[in-house]
């Protein structure tokens, strides 16, 4: 189906795009024909509607809505104001109108105010977004890293909607300047032109599921270890003792530690990652006391890392056996949190740390057909109401929960072990994308039908 071309001759002459233009025309005026066509059957003809869905078929909603604007245009003193306000939002301002005299309808005016409603209802149900979602235009580079808006004209009828118009924009082409980026609500990358693009999306007027998802986004990722000493391997009681005192008592003992949390955490360093870890709310699958003095903090990766003594006052870079602690009997899991990439997490092997992934109670999810993995979910997540997260099969799973592997002991009892590098890999690819979850409040609601009258009663 070809693009409708909104610019005029002289524009697209400009642009090198007179084809571009001139097969758009002659589209349009095929587009008026066959509407004009369909509007002079008679109401009871049973080939009416099939020759209106041929239409849309053929020419799609976008270049419908065209002809159709240009002819309330035109004839304007026969219309609504509403229905003008309608056709002005649809024509590009100060367009030449004498290059549409091939595209306007000469049906009686009640028929075509009666088409045209029907079709801005039809976009009124998609929720597109207009100029108006968008905080300023697009200027030199200034949409690399931000949240853009699609024109929605670009989109097919089957995608038109206001999900399909966020684009996060990560950069642009050498040769063409054209912008690169992935759509925000699939992660699917693409390529567009910048005339594409409405402008750069306002953060205020966003649905939570965008800006929850552009946060995760745009927030620093870290990559971290936490160590805490074990009570029963103390017998200095160096627990919540300071860097001095810890030294003059012999220094770090790293057997004395296990750890209680590995994962990817929203912090930029580690005095965010202190203040994450003395939160109500802790990273899922933290398990063990706030972070605290005498605790060991490891950087995994970055110019930054090592490993990094908890004091009394910042932190202190230190040298610490990792082979020494319990790190290889963490259970290496994969945790999804609502509009959020999945991600690879340490936790201990106990119920407890378990039931800080999810946040309740456990319930096993059996979804793999090798029967080698399982997921833990939070049994209750119906009546706390979570978000919806993912579907998993025909079940959609509400509020975080992890993907853990799923094995037999020596007496062939069933107990969770870590995911291989395959199995994260395959996980990660198959539950990229969380659901799009908006709540009643954000969805845009429809306007009365008084609102969308095209034709003087």
């Amino acid at each position: 189906m070809l693009e409708v071309y909104e610019y005029d001759r002289q524009t697209a002459e400009q642009n090198h795009e007179f084809n571009m233009w001139l097969f758009s025309s002659i589209e349009n005026e095929y587009c008026r024909i066959e509407t004009e066509k369909f509007l002079s059957m008679e109401t009871e003809n049973p080939e009416k509607d099939n020759a209106f869905q041929k239409i849309l078929g053929t020419y799609g909603l976008d270049r419908l809505q065209w002809i159709l604007a240009f002819s309330i245009h035109a004839n304007a003193e026969h219309f609504t104001e509403n229905a003008c306000k309608w056709a002005d939002s649809v024509i590009p301002e100060n367009y030449p109108m004498h290059e549409a005299k091939d595209w306007i309808l000469h049906s009686q005016f009640r028929q075509i105010a009666t088409v045209a409603e029907s079709i801005a209802w039809q976009f009124r149900k998609f929720c597109l977004l207009d100029r108006s979602a968008c905080s300023e235009k697009l200027r030199g580079d200034n949409f690399i890293g931000n949240l853009l808006i699609l024109n929605p004209k670009i989109l097919s009828d089957s995608c038109k909607s206001l999900t399909a118009q966020y684009f996060y924009a990560t950069g642009t082409e050498n040769k063409t300047g054209d912008i690169e980026g992935y759509f925000l609500a699939n992660g699917q990358k693409s390529v567009f032109e910048q005339r594409n693009f409405l402008g750069i999306a306002d953060r205020k007027q966003l649905p939570e599921w965008a800006e929850k998802r552009l946060t995760e986004i745009q927030s620093p990722k870290l990559k971290i270890r936490i160590f805490q000493i074990d009570p029963d391997k103390d017998p200095n009681r160096l627990l919540f003792s300071s860097y001095d005192e810890t030294i003059q008592s012999g220094g770090i003992n790293s057997s004395a530690y296990r750890q209680i949390y590995g994962g990817t955490v929203n912090c930029s360093g580690l005095e965010s990652v202190f203040a994450l870890c003395n939160q109500a709310q802790k990273p899922p699958g933290y398990y063990g006391h706030s972070l605290s003095v005498s605790d060991i903090v490891e950087i995994c990766d970055g110019e930054n890392k090592g490993f990094y003594f908890c004091d009394r006052a910042g932190f202190q870079p230190v040298d610490f056996d990792i082979s020494q602690t319990d790190h290889d009997k963490m259970l290496r899991v994969l945790i999804l949190e609502c509009n959020k990439e999945p991600y690879t997490a340490e936790i201990q092997d106990c119920l407890k740390a378990k039931q800080s992934v999810v946040g309740g109670l456990i319930e096993p999810v059996y979804f793999d057909k090798t029967d080698k993995t399982l997921i833990y979910c939070d049994e209750e997540f119906l009546l706390k109401d979570y978000a919806p997260n993912r579907f998993v099969g025909e079940l959609t799973i509400q509020g975080t929960f992890m993907i853990v592997g799923n094995g037999e002991n020596e007496e062939g009892e069933g107990i969770e072990i870590s995911l291989t590098d395959a199995q994260i890999e395959k996980f990660t690819e198959q539950f990229h994308y969380p659901l799009i979850y908006m709540r009643n409040q954000e969805q845009v609601q429809e306007e009365e039908s008084e609102d969308l009258r095209f034709f003087p009663t």
